[in-house]
């Protein structure tokens, strides 16, 4: 990187330093212990990574006291404070790497930072892994995304479960060696108060479907993380989140907020968990210094078609015959998720729908989903539909699940964004 900026950075014991900015930042540890989201940072081999203002911030913390030179193409703008992740590598030291078998789920208001503490658990337990100290104690990580808007593991709209084994950060997350298990919501934005029904039933799918992945799994000590999205508005954070519990039954529960009584839920789920839960360990990280407040979902969508600038993806334009697909639309129906059959038509252009496994339609709630593509244009004359795929994914041959009725007709529905379709387009293999 030809650097125009370059700063040193000395990080007291107890503290974390957070860089913003929109520029392309290098990292070079010059002397003690800095971590990033539970990974230390190597003196021999400089990290990069970029940031935006207002959606990708990097935080450096230590426990121990260390210096760092910060290389970037801008101006980065520095703050320092005092770090929360003190508790997280508490709990993963003291807790979680001597339990065989955990579930951890990690809950909090909206840019909080509850994502990054999930991410720091999953680096911190798959580092201790992966320690020649622990080799006689074969270990699995896994890593469940709840988060419809902005899924980290795999693409908006969906809900997944990925077997942890590589570094969980921005530009490298995303690249599971193995795929991951993912379920269609019908929608790439955070529960509302008329879909949190659907979208609790699509959680209680996946945990069911992940039971089952970790019950198979052959190592001695298995870790769940759960990273779960904040309450819809106009729905009590408690009854939320007890909700979640009720359904995931976790281990230990981790809350992404105020422990001094700032937060008032907080304070409540704990003393309920303490009674109906009293085998259940609760613990406290404080948000984020600086939040970010946009959303990540566009950007989520121009990288499932397109890749990043680090690893680039090419997409592939296809025709396929509309009687090689079977359009269907989720539709709940008495406390479950259903497929109604759905007749396409030019309406439909531009909407980012999924491909499902199922063979059969009353599979479809319940079936892994083959991935994503664009539907460009429905040709009804010509009985053929155009559509993008990514190159890496087989053509469709069956169901293809559109967004949920509520949002399809949404000018601001996410699975129908101008910006990702023309994203996807330019991807597209010449």
């Amino acid at each position: 990187m030809s650097s125009l900026y370059q700063q040193k950075i000395t990080i007291s014991a107890g503290e974390e330093c957070t860089l913003c900015g929109n520029c392309t930042v290098e990292l070079q540890l010059l002397s003690g212990v800095v971590e990033v989201a539970g990974v230390l940072l190597n003196a021999k081999e400089p990290c990069t990574f970029r940031i935006a203002r207002d959606q990708y911030y990097i935080i450096m913390y230590t426990l121990e006291g260390g210096c760092v030179v910060v290389t970037s193409d801008a101006q980065v703008e520095v703050s320092k404070a005092v770090t929360g992740m003190t508790s997280v590598v508490q709990l993963c030291r003291r807790s979680l790497d001597t339990t065989p078998r955990s579930k951890v789920l990690v809950i909090g208001h909206r840019h909080s930072g509850k994502t990054l503490v999930a991410h720091t658990i999953c680096n911190l337990l798959r580092e201790e892994a992966f320690s020649v100290e622990r080799e006689m104690f074969p270990t699995s990580v896994f890593l469940m995304d709840l988060n419809a808007e902005s899924n980290f593991v795999y693409a908006p709209g969906c809900v997944s479960t990925v077997l942890v084994e590589h570094v969980l950060w921005p530009h490298t997350s995303a690249s599971p060696t193995l795929l991951p298990f993912s379920l269609f919501v019908g929608q790439a934005a955070p529960p509302g108060a008329e879909s949190v029904a659907s979208f609790l039933w699509f959680v209680e799918q996946l945990h069911d479907c992940t039971q089952a992945l970790l019950d198979s799994t052959k190592t001695e000590r298995i870790h769940l993380i759960i990273d779960a999205p904040s309450p819809p508005e106009g729905i009590k954070e408690g009854i939320y989140f007890r909700r979640l519990v009720e359904l995931l039954q976790p281990s230990h529960v981790v809350m992404v907020s105020d422990p001094n009584g700032s937060d008032a839920w907080s304070n409540a789920l704990h003393e309920d968990l303490e009674r109906l839960h009293p085998g259940c360990e609760v613990s406290y990280a404080p948000p984020v210094a600086k939040r970010c407040r946009s959303s990540l979902c566009n950007q989520r969508l121009r990288e499932y078609f397109g890749g990043k600038p680090q690893a680039p993806l090419g997409c592939a334009k296809a025709a396929l015959p509309l009687t090689q697909l079977q359009f269907v639309q989720y539709v709940m129906t008495e406390g479950e998720v259903s497929c109604r059959k759905v007749v396409p038509s030019a309406e439909l252009a531009g909407c980012i729908c999924a491909l499902s496994h199922a063979e059969v339609i009353e599979e479809v709630p319940l079936a892994p989903i083959l991935g994503l593509l664009v539907l460009l244009s429905v040709d009804e004359e010509e009985d053929e539909v155009i559509v993008i795929v990514p190159t890496s994914e087989a053509l469709p041959h069956r169901f293809l699940i559109i967004p949920s009725e509520e949002f399809v007709s949404s000018p601001h529905c996410a699975l129908r964004s101008l910006e990702a379709v023309a994203h996807a387009e330019e991807a597209v293999a010449i």
